[in-house]
C-alpha cells in the first residue's frame, strides 16, 4: 500500500486529518509507521519546498536532499525523531523533534545538528566487545565497553562513538512522551524501582518546577534541543 487515509496517519503529523483524503506511506525503514511521515509528505506538506510529489521526486533525483547527510531518494522515506533534513542548495536545515502538543516540529537550524542516539538495548560479545543496540535500529560493536548503559545516549561518527551522554542526575534530557512531552528538562533523581512489573520514575526539572516522569521518556541529549 503507498497511501494511506488521513484519518489513518501518524498522531504525530501536524496537519489537519481532514485537508486531504489520502496521504503517501512510508517505506519500511528505521521508523515505526506510527512515529514517522514519508519523505514526500515532509517536504510537501510540512515544509512547502515543493507543491506536489512530481516535484519531490525531480529534487529528490538530484540528491540535493540529505536525510543525516545522506542523499535520499526515496520519497516514500521515513522520516522521524532526530532525523535531520538538509537542503545544501539552499544552505538550509531541519531537526525533527516533538512539539508540546506532541505533534511533530520541523525546527529550522543554524548548524549542523548534534544527533544522540539512545541505547536501547546492550549485548555483550565474544572478546570483551560490545554491541549497542540504539534508536532507529542502528546497531555498532565496541571493543571496549566504556561503561555504556540502556538509557545513555551516544553520538557517532561513521560508527565510531565521539560523545557518551550518561542517563544521570544532571543531565540534560528531552521528554518524548507523556504529559511533559516537548519539554527539555535536566534530571534532578533516578528513583528505585519498586519492582520488575512497574515502570522506574525520575524527578526532572523544567525551568524551576520539579515532575515526577517515567525514565523511558527522558531522551538525553546533552543539551537543548
Amino acid at each position: 500500500m503507498t497511501h494511506q487515509k488521513r484519518m489513518a496517519t501518524s498522531k504525530r503529523m501536524p496537519l489537519g486529518r481532514k485537508a486531504t483524503k489520502y496521504l503517501v506511506c512510508q517505506s519500511p525503514g528505521t521508523h515505526k509507521k506510527e512515529e514517522s511521515v514519508s519523505l514526500v509528505v515532509a517536504l510537501r506538506d510540512i515544509l512547502q519546498i515543493v507543491k506536489t510529489s512530481r516535484e519531490t521526486k525531480k529534487i529528490l533525483s538530484t540528491g540535493d536532499v540529505l536525510v543525516n547527510g545522506d542523499a535520499v531518494k526515496d520519497h516514500r522515506f521515513p522520516i522521524g525523531f532526530l532525523d535531520e533534513i538538509s537542503f545544501p542548495a539552499l544552505k538550509e536545515s531541519y531537526l525533527v523533534i516533538y512539539n508540546q502538543l506532541g505533534k511533530f516540529e520541523f525546527k529550522k537550524q543554524t548548524k549542523a545538528a548534534q544527533r544522540p542516539s539512545r541505547i536501547i538495548g546492550k549485548t555483550m560479545l565474544s572478546k570483551g566487545r560490545t554491541q549497542l543496540n540504539l534508536f532507529a535500529g542502528k546497531n555498532i560493536i565496541l571493543d571496549k565497553d566504556a561503561g555504556y548503559k540502556v538509557g545513555d545516549s551516544v553520538v557517532l561518527d561513521k560508527n565510531k562513538v565521539t560523545s557518551h551522554f550518561k542517563l544521570e542526575k544532571g543531565a540534560k534530557v528531552f521528554l518524548t512522551a507523556g504529559k511533559h512531552m516537548g519539554h527539555n528538562a535536566v534530571v534532578d533523581e533516578i528513583l528505585d524501582r519498586v519492582n520488575l512489573s512497574t515502570v522506574q520514575k525520575i524527578i526532572v526539572k523544567i525551568g524551576k518546577e520539579s515532575i515526577e516522569t517515567a525514565k523511558e521518556y527522558a531522551y538525553v541529549v546533552g543539551g537543548d534541543l
